[in-house]
């Protein structure tokens, strides 16, 4: 599954693809790690008992993006154990900004990149569910249409692009 930032800016110079494995593609660029994990704010999580394992999450309230589903297999890794489970939305949207205050408000848990949480958790408005267990993680990708299409400004702009995001990651 690859999420495409623009599909007029696949056919043109450069364009960002977010995927688990690298495209298919003659020119590309890794940009970064993106993984995700479950977050809630303090307050909702003070209501239920304490999530101890994996199989404790069906019984609590998510806050996903929309789908065509209400239920989302969540993964997850430990050493050797590989685990999914199946949880159900009581929320959904389309926009991840709206799933992190939803979040934040107390609704319920959401699933989202880790680098989305960052600020919250800093503020203490969130905590980590289950950090000890990995989530997916996918990586942005910069593609390029050719190298004789490289120009200065183009090759530039992906330069300073991975510079902000390195800068930003830390």
């Amino acid at each position: 599954m690859a999420i495409f930032l623009s599909a007029a800016a696949y056919l043109a110079d450069p364009a960002v693809v977010i995927s688990r494995d690298a495209p298919d593609r003659p020119l590309i660029k890794p940009l970064t790690d993106i993984s995700s994990g479950l977050y809630a704010s303090p307050e909702y999580m003070s209501q239920y008992a304490a999530i101890e394992k994996p199989e404790d999450l069906p019984r609590y309230d998510y806050i996903l993006l929309r789908g065509f589903a209400h239920t989302i297999v969540l993964p997850f890794r430990k050493e050797k154990q590989k685990l999914d489970i199946e949880v159900r939305s009581r929320f959904r949207a389309n926009n991840s900004t709206i799933l992190l205050s939803s979040a934040v408000a107390g609704t319920g848990i959401v699933y989202i990149p880790d680098y989305m949480a960052r600020e919250a958790m800093r503020k203490g408005e969130f905590i980590r569910i289950l950090p000890e267990w990995k989530m997916d993680t996918y990586r942005a990708w910069m593609l390029f249409k050719s190298e004789k299409t490289l120009s200065f400004s183009v090759k530039r702009f992906a330069e300073d692009l991975l510079r902000r995001i390195q800068r930003e990651s830390v």
